[in-house]
């Protein structure tokens, strides 16, 4: 019998109902991932409405069993969980369910996996209503026209994919999927433990399908703002810990690997992670975190005037549902093959 091939990868989701434009956007998705990556794993988990028909029809593995909170809404911890012990890959991607992937990708991801790292990286927007044409080879090649005609990168703050090794050991806190705070937890949880954090953004192309948030009953308001936001942010032991793809530790090109450019953000948000993490010299660290907490006062001041409704913080909200950058691909653009580049 011939040796058993394991899988370069292992895909993780949590999809949301099979139904409508969700299923429109979410085969859209899975499609690109099986054309991608045809040698790796993907595991569908979770038992919404038409998962286990989809993962049937489509060929791939479905794990049903997944934890939720008094609300129902289903907890990572235990989607991660069950995904890694079922995974035969040394790599694990989990990927939201909406998000295409391109040939550039791969590439990156073979690059950036000779070393052990988290790999995150920036995301293109763009209006995709139909479904993509498979059967023409040209599937990428167009979509890529696409993103390049009206699609927008997406800011450092939107992480909608994270590569890490099977056996990285996060410990993550159960946190509520579709909520903030939790993926920017997984950065900082990575650089707490020394594991490098890659930008894959100038090098992996993938692309979100803009779509609304019918799913929650106070729409985007209640899924960014409301309780359990606010549960996610208290698990992710408050902003200090919440870091972004712009504090990535390393860059990965179409040509290599480049230094992160050093912005104020991102220094501002290193120097309260090093806080937290006792890297710094106490009386240093003593009064820089009186500012930090002033920060984060001034924050859930804004998002709990969100939530209520009123127009206090209805800059922050803008801001968040839009947060798009440029309209421009970054890497790649010249080959269609390679495509655009954020997440």
């Amino acid at each position: 019998m011939a040796d058993y091939q394991v899988p370069s990868l292992a895909i993780i989701c949590l999809p949301k109902i099979f139904s409508g434009q969700t299923e429109i956007s979410q085969r859209n998705a899975i499609g690109s991932w099986k054309r991608v990556f045809p040698d790796a794993e993907i595991l569908l988990v979770g038992d919404d409405q038409g998962v286990a028909e989809a993962a049937a029809d489509l060929g791939v593995r479905h794990l049903p069993d997944v934890r939720r909170n008094q609300h129902g809404t289903p907890l990572l911890d235990g989607v991660f969980e069950a995904g890694q012990a079922a995974a035969r890959s040394r790599w694990v991607a989990y990927i939201n369910a909406d998000i295409i992937l391109t040939s550039s990708f791969r590439r990156g991801f073979e690059k950036a996996a000779q070393r052990r790292c988290l790999i995150v990286g920036r995301r293109w927007d763009l209006d995709v209503a139909v479904p993509l044409a498979f059967e023409d080879d040209a599937w990428e090649e167009q979509l890529l026209r696409d993103v390049r005609r009206s699609g927008h990168l997406h800011g450092p703050t939107g992480i909608d994919y994270f590569i890490f090794p099977r056996d990285y050991a996060h410990r993550m806190p159960r946190f509520a999927v579709g909520r903030p705070a939790w993926d920017n937890w997984f950065i900082f949880r990575a650089k707490e433990v020394g594991m490098p954090v890659v930008d894959g953004t100038e090098a992996m192309t993938v692309v979100n399908q803009n779509h609304g948030y019918a799913h929650h009953s106070r729409g985007y308001r209640g899924a960014y703002f409301g309780p359990e936001a606010r549960h996610n942010l208290e698990l992710a032991g408050g902003w200090v810990r919440c870091l972004n793809i712009e504090q990535a530790d390393v860059l990965l090109s179409e040509n290599g690997w480049k230094k992160p450019p050093l912005t104020v953000s991102r220094m501002w948000r290193e120097i309260g992670a090093q806080c937290v993490l006792g890297r710094l010299p106490k009386p240093v660290a003593s009064g820089l975190m009186l500012l930090y907490r002033l920060e984060a006062t001034y924050i859930e001041w804004r998002r709990a005037s969100i939530y209520r409704g009123s127009g206090l913080g209805s800059g922050l909200l803008r801001d968040s549902s839009a947060n798009r950058q440029s309209r421009n691909p970054v890497a790649g653009a010249a080959s269609a093959s390679a495509g655009p580049k954020r997440q």
